[in-house]
C-alpha cells in the first residue's frame, strides 16, 4: 500500500488522538469525563483558586491553543484564569486502557506528564508535588489519578525511576515505549515524532530523526521518547516479573501482556513490536479508531503466533474479561457492539460470553480452577523470560536490589511451600464470600464442602488449616453460616475457632525495605488442645494447680496439641501442627528462628487454648515459655523440662538446634568444641554477629564489609552454612550483577516455582558495635 504525506499522516495522526478522547469521554460518568477535560487545563494554567494552584509549579503546555483550555477551566469550575507567562511541559498524556475497548467505568487515568528537561531539581519537586495534589482532588471527585513525570531526554536514554507501587523501576523501558505507543492519548501538546517514522525505514532511529527534521519537520512541536526496539533481552525478565507482580491484583491485565511477552521473547532477536503494527496502519492511511484500538490489534496479532489453543483461549477469554465483558449493559453501545463481534469471531456461543460474564458470582470450584490455569500460564512466561535471560550473553541492566525486592513479593504470593496457605489469583472486585458452608470431618482429612455436602472445595489435615485458608481467601466472611459434620467437636467450638482467626482477612503490603530483610514473624497464633485434650481425663483438688507441663505425681504433659498458624513480614501464611510430648519442642524450633531478636513474644503470639480445664493457665505457661526460651538462648543453652524429658537448646552458627538431653556431659563437650573453632579461625574470617542474627534457612544471602583495599564477603547460604571471602579491589556493582545474573539463570533450569533471588547486606561497625543494612541502589552506586 502506498504511505501517506507527512502533511496527511500528521493531520491523521492528530484525528486519532481527538477521537480516542471522545470514547473516552463516551465511556466515563460525567463526573470522570470533567475530571478527564480539566487535567490538561489545571496543568497549564497557575490560580490559588485553582485545585492545587496554591503550589507555585512549573506549568504552561506548549503548542495548546491557550484559550479553549481557559474555557474549561471558566466553564467547569466558574473560574477565570490568566494565560501562562511560561511553557514548562512539553506534552499531557492518558496512556494504558483509557480511549480503547478495555476502558470500562471503573478503569483509571495514568497521567504522563512531559516537562521541560531543562527543569531543576526543585523545579520537578514542586510539579511533582503539584501532581500529588491532583490526584487527591481527583480521588475527590471519584476518579482515580496516577501521574508519571516524564523527562523525554531521560527517558530516551532509559528510565530511571525507582520501583514503587506503580513504577516498574529499571525493568522494563522499551517494552514500556512500545505499550505507550499503541494506547497513548494527547490531551493536550506535543505529538510522538516517532510516528512520523515509516517502520519501513531501515535507518537508525537517530538518523531517520535528523531526516525529518531536516525536511520541514520543526522539533519544536514534536516530543522525542525514542525508539522502542532494540529491545535488550534482559528487559523480558525484569518486566514480566513486574507483570507478574501486578497480576496479584489484576490477573486478566497481567496475563495479557504477559502473553503477548512471551511471544515477543520467543521472536528475540527479531521481535515484531506490536507498536510497529499500529504505526504501519497509520502510514498506510487507516483512519478508523476500531481498527487502531490496541486490544483489537492485540487479539489479531496472538491470532496469529501458533500459540497452542488453550492457551490462545485463555487469552482471549482474559482480554474479553477486561474489556468489561460483566458491564455490556453499562458500556458504550459500540463497545458492547464490537466486543460482541470479536466474540463471535472466536467462534465463542451463547453460553461460553454468557459463563465468562458471570465470572463475578463463579461457585468457589470454578474459582479454584480459574486460579490454577491463571497461576499455570503466568509461571509458563516466565520460565520463557528466564531461559532468553539465560541464553543471551549481554550484561544485565536490572538493577539486581529492585529485582530481590520483586522476586520476594512475587514468592510471597505464588511459591509453593511446605505448611504455606496459598493465595488464590482472584479478579478484583470478585465477591467470593460463601452464604453457607460445611465443615466436614474424614478420617485423615478435613473437608470444605458445598451446602448440600456434595462437592468439596478443600480439604487440610487439620482444621486450623483449613479454616486459615478459608479467610485467607475470604471464603468466609461475617456473614458465612458454617455447618459442622464432626463427632468430636461441636459447632460453638467451631465458631470459636474461625473468630479468632480473623486476623487473616487482613492484607498487608510489605513495603520494599522490609522486603530486602529477611521475613519474620509479623503475627502468629498458637491453637492449643483443639481436638486432642489432655485434660479431658484429669481430676483437679483444691490446692493450687501445679505446672501443666509436669501435672501431678505422673508428671503428665496436658499440652497435648499444638497448631501454629503465622503470618511473617512479608505476608505469607503457614499453619503447623505437633503432638505427643515433643509438641512444644518442636513448636519452639518451627517459632523462634522467625522471632525478631528484639521482639518480646507477647506482643507477637496470641495463644487461644481450648482445654475444658485450666485453659487459662496452659496459655500463660505456653506464652510465658515462648517468652523464656527467646532470651534465655541470647545468653546460651536452655532447658526445657516437659512431662519425663529434657530437651537442651542452643543456638550455633546463627542456626537453633536441639536434642533430648540423655548425656550431659558429651552435650556439654560438643558445644565447647565448636565454641573452640571459631575462637580459632583468623580475625577476618571469624563471622561477625549479624550475619548468624539474620541468616534464614532456604535464602542465599551476601553480607559485604568494606575494608580499607577493596572489601570481605560473607556468604550464608540455604543451609545457614557461611562461607569467607576477600576482593581487594573488584566492583561491587559488577558483583552484585554477576551473582544476580547466575542466580536468575539457575532458578531458570529448576521446575521450582520459587523466585527466591539473593538477598544483599552492607555490614560496619561503628561505637554501639555492628551494624547492618540492605544494600540498596542508593548505596551500591555510591560504593
Amino acid at each position: 500500500m502506498p504511505h501517506l504525506s507527512l502533511d496527511q499522516l500528521t493531520l491523521n495522526i492528530a484525528a486519532l488522538h481527538k477521537e480516542r478522547r471522545r470514547l473516552a469521554r463516551q465511556a466515563m460518568t460525567p463526573q470522570a469525563a470533567a475530571v478527564f477535560d480539566l487535567v490538561p487545563a489545571l496543568l497549564h494554567c497557575q490560580s490559588p483558586r485553582l485545585p492545587a494552584g496554591d503550589l507555585a509549579a512549573p506549568h504552561g503546555i506548549r503548542g495548546v491553543d491557550d484559550s479553549a483550555l481557559r474555557h474549561r477551566l471558566d466553564k467547569r469550575l466558574g473560574i477565570s484564569a490568566d494565560s501562562p507567562d511560561q511553557q514548562d511541559i512539553l506534552a499531557v498524556y492518558s496512556m494504558g486502557s483509557t480511549g480503547t475497548l478495555g476502558q470500562t467505568r471503573s478503569s483509571d487515568l495514568d497521567i504522563w506528564v512531559c516537562h521541560d528537561p531543562a527543569l531543576d531539581a526543585e523545579q520537578r519537586f514542586a510539579l511533582k508535588a503539584k501532581c500529588e495534589r491532583l490526584t487527591d482532588w481527583g480521588k475527590g471527585q471519584g476518579m482515580d489519578l496516577t501521574f508519571f513525570l516524564i523527562d523525554p531526554d531521560e527517558f530516551r536514554q532509559g528510565n530511571k525511576q525507582g520501583m514503587s507501587g506503580e513504577s516498574c523501576g529499571s525493568f522494563q523501558h522499551w517494552l514500556l515505549l512500545d505499550e505507550f505507543y499503541r494506547s497513548a492519548i494527547c490531551l493536550a501538546g506535543q505529538l510522538p515524532v516517532w510516528m512520523l517514522i515509516s517502520p519501513d525505514d531501515r535507518r537508525p532511529y537517530l538518523q531517520a530523526k535528523a531526516h525529518l527534521f531536516a525536511n520541514g519537520i520543526d522539533p519544536e512541536h514534536w516530543v522525542d521518547f525514542g525508539a522502542p526496539d532494540p529491545i535488550p533481552a534482559d528487559e523480558f525478565l525484569g518486566s514480566m516479573l513486574w507483570l507478574l507482580y501486578k497480576g496479584i491484583e489484576n490477573p486478566y491485565k497481567a496475563l495479557l501482556k504477559l502473553t503477548l511477552m512471551s511471544v515477543y521473547a520467543r521472536q528475540y532477536p527479531k521481535v515484531q513490536l506490536l507498536s510497529n503494527e499500529t504505526r504501519r496502519a497509520l502510514h498506510q492511511g487507516e483512519t478508523d479508531v476500531m481498527a487502531l484500538d490496541p486490544y483489537l490489534q492485540l487479539a489479531r496479532y496472538l491470532a496469529n503466533q501458533g500459540l497452542a489453543p488453550a492457551d490462545l483461549d485463555m487469552a482471549r477469554s482474559c482480554l474479553y474479561l477486561k474489556c468489561g465483558a460483566d458491564e455490556l449493559s453499562d458500556m458504550p453501545a459500540l463497545h458492547a457492539k464490537v466486543l460482541g463481534e470479536l466474540a463471535q469471531s472466536w467462534g465463542w456461543d451463547e453460553a461460553k460470553r454468557h459463563q465468562l460474564q458471570g465470572h463475578r458470582h463463579w461457585p468457589l470450584a470454578d474459582l479454584q480452577q480459574w486460579h490454577q490455569r491463571l497461576r499455570e500460564q503466568m509461571l509458563a512466561g516466565i520460565h520463557e523470560a528466564r531461559e532468553l535471560f539465560r541464553r543471551t550473553s549481554s550484561n544485565s541492566r536490572l538493577c539486581p536490589i529492585e529485582l530481590t525486592v520483586l522476586s520476594r513479593k512475587l514468592d510471597a504470593t505464588f511459591a509453593e511451600k511446605p505448611h504455606k496457605l496459598q493465595q488464590l489469583c482472584l479478579p478484583p472486585r470478585v465477591e467470593v464470600g460463601q452464604a453457607s458452608l460445611v465443615v466436614r470431618a474424614t478420617e485423615d482429612q478435613w473437608q470444605l464442602a458445598s451446602p448440600n455436602g456434595e462437592q468439596v472445595f478443600y480439604q487440610w489435615s487439620e482444621l486450623p488449616g483449613l479454616l486459615a485458608w478459608c479467610l485467607l481467601n475470604g471464603f468466609i466472611t461475617t456473614r458465612t453460616e458454617l455447618m459442622l459434620e464432626c463427632d468430636r467437636l461441636d459447632l460453638d467450638t467451631l465458631d470459636s475457632l474461625c473468630d479468632s482467626l480473623t486476623w487473616l482477612t487482613q492484607k498487608p503490603d510489605p513495603a520494599d525495605q522490609i522486603l530486602a530483610q529477611p521475613a519474620q514473624i509479623e503475627r502468629a497464633q498458637v491453637i492449643v488442645n483443639l481436638e486432642d485434650d489432655a485434660t479431658d481425663d484429669i481430676k483437679l483438688r483444691r490446692q493450687k494447680a501445679s505446672n501443666p507441663l509436669m501435672f501431678g505425681k505422673e508428671r503428665q504433659v496436658l499440652v497435648s496439641e499444638l497448631t501454629l498458624v503465622i503470618r511473617n513480614t512479608w505476608g505469607e501464611c503457614t499453619v503447623q501442627s505437633f503432638k505427643g510430648e515433643r509438641a512444644l519442642a518442636d513448636l519452639l524450633l518451627a517459632l523462634l528462628p522467625l522471632m525478631p531478636k528484639d521482639a518480646v513474644a507477647k506482643k507477637r503470639i496470641h495463644i487461644h487454648c481450648f482445654a475444658s480445664q485450666l485453659g487459662e493457665s496452659i496459655a500463660n505457661t505456653v506464652l510465658e515459655l515462648i517468652d523464656t526460651a527467646q532470651e534465655r538462648l541470647t545468653q546460651g543453652p536452655w532447658t526445657l523440662s516437659v512431662g519425663h524429658s529434657k530437651w537442651v537448646f542452643w543456638r550455633h552458627a546463627g542456626t537453633l538446634h536441639w536434642q533430648e538431653m540423655t548425656d550431659p556431659v558429651a552435650f556439654y563437650a560438643q558445644l565447647s568444641a565448636a565454641k573452640l573453632a571459631q575462637q580459632g579461625k583468623a580475625d577476618e574470617e571469624r563471622v561477625p554477629a549479624p550475619v548468624y542474627g539474620h541468616a534464614l534457612a532456604g535464602l542465599v544471602q551476601f553480607f559485604f564489609l568494606s575494608k580499607d583495599q577493596g572489601y570481605s564477603l560473607y556468604v550464608s547460604n540455604e543451609q545457614n552454612q557461611v562461607s569467607y571471602y576477600h576482593y581487594p579491589a573488584m566492583d561491587k556493582a559488577n558483583l552484585v550483577n554477576l551473582i544476580s545474573r547466575f542466580y536468575t539463570q539457575k532458578e531458570s533450569a529448576s521446575a521450582s516455582s520459587t523466585f527466591n533471588l539473593p538477598q544483599y547486606y552492607e555490614l560496619f561497625e561503628d561505637e554501639q558495635g555492628w551494624q547492618m543494612q540492605p544494600l540498596t541502589t542508593t548505596t551500591l552506586s555510591e560504593s
